[in-house]
């Protein structure tokens, strides 16, 4: 059996190309709360509409909640969230834990399914989420069609196949939150990767140049087949964003390629392509060849060079097409073959275009195709017929009303109308009567079975259809209607439920050093000993995969169990086919008594070790309720997207790290623009890995540089240009109830480590001449 075909729906118009090109299922979204918040997206009215359509034709929709809630928002979120399952929809796609806390515990009977926002891509985490009653898992763009395989094996999952991707991790780029204030996990992204950057080495030369975090689109048509063996329950299309047209050009072609049916991907490429298309990580890391580094937008297709004022089409070519030379694009106008005025062209047609908004050499690029947007926007005026078979059955009897029942699926009907008259002169005959029961038309049902018992009678036929045209309108009503009566429980039955759960932890008190400095390089190390023999409190915390010379390893960690000094360990963000692996490193470390992370694996496989567990900012708790999803940690760490109001409005303080000082990872990515440029990292070509032994950032149009950090498994960390201090904070949220504080050292010196730590420890400010408050005194849209 197939997975589900699940199509984008950005507004009605596109919701309807994907019925009409054969979607199993749809997501869209609201006006508020979706992580396409500039998509047009579905008032109340057109979403009750759109799942009476969608279940009319055995359709399912999902609607996407898919975005980090502040507390303010919060409890509008939940009840949209549980009035949108009363109307119907058949699952709700989600991303903030507090507001998944908060469903599950008052209305576990909603369908929930993990955003893809959620990061879920090990099975170990899926294992997590799931016991948190997410039905369904999104899961990361980043997985291999194994790692998809071994997940899908135990869950229900959900694998985009086609559309643009993150080059982050999503749910794990704070590059748009933290340059614009615009939060991609709020539906807000600038898309900063779709600009171009310069590659620079440590001093300062430009070792590349284009838009070098701007991936190809996903397209998966010649890989279908693979991904249906993984056993996904789910094939998703990216591009609520995108117009009619794509959705169904695109929903066509795979519904065409998972029926065995020959499938042509040209009219896909046509409407939207960039620079090609890529399998994303399905076949492994293709290194450069899933970049699009010339351009950020729509290509096109290739039409020809100029050549002394002509051009050899390598494409057809027509009068409205939209062709593109470089930035600028134009409509064609007039077209001439030779001598003679043209409409149309062929491939291997020399012809001279207007208007001649190109020179020669030019590569020109056929970027609308008037012909194929002409011939889908036909298919779309298309009315689509889809019929359900029904089960009818009929009493016709004198001195007795006439008595319909139909049966559709699960549900039935039956209706009585007048009295049949006994008549012998004036019978309504057998076959009248069935030739008019048997008419179905203008409704989505068709007759499938008629048991009629007749003993001769008369009835007016007009009273028969009637009766007829209201038995089949009452059976499509109770056909589609959901019975849900949900209610939602008040605000004060919210904070009593927080206030039990904070209770619950606090009785249960679970002591947390005050003061945590994740430590990356041997000299911070260096510098950390030296503070804390000043007999401050401090608790180091190693991270020890990093690939840049000097970076801690496992050596570093035993040197401290010599030393008989106890530490945290910051474990990597992504683990997938080394988790096992690197689990089994810990066991060999002795003097290990605290872990930092927001992996959901780690968290899985590490909760019912005698180890604290804290989790790190990338978990993305935005709201008081969201930690109350996470109660196998004993403490967690503030988001990166709070502003000060928001941060000291959070409910419960007593367990929760603010970060106080670091440059805040932007984005955590599969893929590293150092080897896909520098080291030459290709789909047959490993890489050199010059990040060993050279450092590198991303410059962008600013001239401001972004650090490049590496890990040992040859994935990137695009850290801030900027580092954020907040140092001179510590006292001020002291009085507002926070007790944990942390510092993140990535770039720093021994000497510039060493001033961090003595002023984090002794509650003071540390002058920094270029820095950030982060989202400290702003926030995020």
């Amino acid at each position: 059996m197939n997975p589900e075909l699940l199509s984008p729906a950005g507004d009605r118009d596109a919701l309807d190309a994907a019925l009409k090109a054969g979607a199993d299922a749809v997501y869209l979204g609201g006006p508020r709360f979706s992580a396409r918040a500039y998509a047009t997206n579905f008032t109340d009215e057109d979403l009750a509409e759109s799942i009476r359509q969608c279940h009319r034709l055995g359709v399912k929709l999902y609607i996407t909640i898919n975005t980090l809630l502040k507390d303010s928002e919060l409890f509008d979120a939940y009840e949209y969230a549980v009035k949108v399952w009363n109307m119907g929809v058949d699952a709700i796609i989600i991303q903030d834990p507090g507001l998944i806390a908060l469903l599950r515990q008052f209305h576990p009977a909603i369908e929930l399914h993990a955003s893809t926002q959620m990061t879920v891509h090990n099975k170990k985490g899926a294992d997590l989420m799931a016991g948190k009653g997410l039905t369904r898992l999104v899961l990361a763009r980043e997985l291999t069609l194994d790692e998809i395989r071994e997940i899908s094996a135990d869950h229900e999952t959900e694998v985009f196949i086609h559309g643009a991707l993150c080059i982050s991790y999503s749910g794990k780029c704070l590059m748009s939150s933290m340059l614009g204030g615009r939060s991609g996990n709020r539906g807000r992204c600038a898309q900063n990767c779709r600009m171009e950057y310069e590659l620079t080495d440590a001093e300062g030369k430009t070792r590349a140049q284009g838009y070098l975090m701007s991936p190809k689109d996903l397209s998966t048509l010649d890989v279908i087949e693979d991904l249906v063996r993984t056993g996904t329950s789910s094939l998703k299309i990216e591009g609520r964003m995108k117009r009619p047209e794509y959705v169904y050009e695109t929903v066509t072609q795979y519904r065409r390629a998972l029926t065995g049916q020959t499938w042509n991907h040209d009219g896909i490429t046509q409407l939207f392509n960039r620079e090609g298309f890529n399998h994303a990580f399905l076949l492994g890391n293709d290194g450069r060849d899933m970049m699009a580094f010339h351009s950020p937008r729509n290509s096109g297709v290739v039409l020809g060079r100029v050549r002394q004022g002509q051009i050899r089409l390598q494409t057809g070519l027509s009068l409205g097409d939209g062709l593109a030379s470089g930035d600028s694009g134009f409509i064609v106008t007039k077209m001439k073959r030779g001598e003679k005025e043209v409409r149309d062209a062929a491939p291997g047609d020399t012809v001279e275009i207007y208007p001649k908004h190109y020179r020669d050499g030019d590569l020109l690029m056929k970027t609308n195709d008037a012909a194929l947007m002409k011939d889908i926007q036909a298919k779309l005026r298309q009315k689509t017929a889809v019929s359900f078979p029904i089960r009818l059955r009929a009493v016709f009897r004198p001195g007795e009303k006439l008595l319909l029942r139909a049966d559709y699926g699960s549900h039935f009907i039956e209706v009585t109308g007048e009295v049949v008259e006994a008549s012998e002169n004036q019978s309504l005959s057998r076959e009248r009567l069935t030739e008019n029961l048997a008419k179905t038309g203008g409704t989505p049902f068709i007759l499938e079975t008629l048991d009629l018992e007749y003993e001769p009678g008369f009835l007016r036929i007009s009273s028969v259809n009637e009766l007829r045209r209201q038995l089949l309108a009452d059976l499509e009503e109770i056909s589609l209607q959901i019975r849900r009566n949900l209610t939602c429980v008040s605000r004060a039955d919210l904070e009593d439920f927080f206030a039990q759960r904070a209770n619950a932890r606090s009785n249960g008190f679970f002591s947390l050093p005050p003061h945590l400095v994740v430590i990356t390089s041997k000299e911070q190390l260096l510098a950390c000993r030296e503070v804390q023999g000043q007999g401050t409190e401090l608790t180091p915390v190693l991270y020890l995969w990093h690939r840049q010379e000097g970076s801690l390893d496992f050596s570093d960690a035993r040197a401290l169990d010599e030393a008989g000094i106890p530490y945290w360990i910051k474990l990597p963000e992504i683990l997938k086919s080394e988790f096992e692996a690197v689990m089994a490193s810990l066991t060999r470390l002795e003097l290990i008594s605290g872990i930092l992370t927001d992996n959901y694996g780690v968290m899985e496989h590490l909760k019912i070790l005698p180890l604290t567990l804290v989790g790190d900012y990338k978990l993305n708790l935005l709201n008081s309720y969201g930690r109350l999803l996470f109660e196998e940690l004993q403490g967690v760490t503030a988001s990166e997207e709070l502003n000060y109001s928001e941060l000291i409005g959070l409910k419960d303080k007593s367990d929760h790290y603010v970060v106080l000082y670091g440059r805040t990872e932007l984005m955590h990515s599969e893929y590293c623009p150092i080897g896909a440029t520098v080291g030459g990292r290709t789909r047959t070509t490993a890489c050199s890995v010059p990040c060993q032994t050279m450092n590198f950032s991303l410059t962008d149009r600013k001239g401001e540089r972004f650090p490049i950090l590496t890990d040992r498994f040859c994935r990137s960390y695009i850290l801030n240009c900027k580092t954020k201090n907040n140092l001179d904070q510590q006292k001020i949220l002291k009085s507002q109830g926070f007790s944990h504080f942390r510092c993140d050292l990535t770039t720093e010196s021994y000497e510039e480590a060493k001033a961090v730590m003595l002023a984090l420890t002794k509650g003071e400010s540390y002058f920094l001449s270029a820095h950030t408050r982060g989202h400290y005194k702003r926030g995020v849209e």
